[in-house]
């Protein structure tokens, strides 16, 4: 009886203990929260009058966190039936934000007919990705 109640007393005080936490986790302001993106303007003209086309566009990006931050953009577009993505480098406006600020990125081509004629360009996504916190 004596063994029945050391195991009796054992298991609870394991069952007890393992749903108690001595590190309640990192708080809400410490996790990582996305990028937020907005597209703030667009504009694609086909034919400028000076037998070429232009394209621009501007993009907000929003750091939420309470830490700044390092990452790429990508911009994904459908040119004339192609997908075309563009990636932004290390050196790219935009590839450091800083805590609870905005990075605007903007994108402004004309391009002449001698090249290639553009008949319709649309955005189809733009994604942010973190590489790292940035430590203060």
């Amino acid at each position: 009886m004596k063994l029945y109640r050391i195991v009796v007393a054992l298991f609870i005080f394991i069952t007890s203990a393992c749903g108690e936490k001595d590190d309640p986790g990192p708080d809400e302001e410490a996790q990582l929260k996305q990028i937020e993106i907005e597209l703030l303007s667009f504009e694609f003209i086909p034919d400028t009058g000076n037998n070429s086309t232009r394209l621009r566009y501007d993009v907000k990006f929003i750091n939420p966190n309470k830490f700044g931050v390092i990452g790429f953009y990508s911009i994904k577009t459908i040119v004339d039936g192609l997908e075309v993505t563009r990636l932004s480098s290390d050196s790219s406006e935009c590839s450091q934000i800083e805590a609870e600020s905005e990075c605007l990125f903007s994108f402004d081509a004309e391009d002449s007919w001698d090249i290639a004629r553009t008949n319709s360009v649309e955005i189809v996504s733009i994604e942010y990705k973190i590489q790292t916190q940035i430590s203060e």
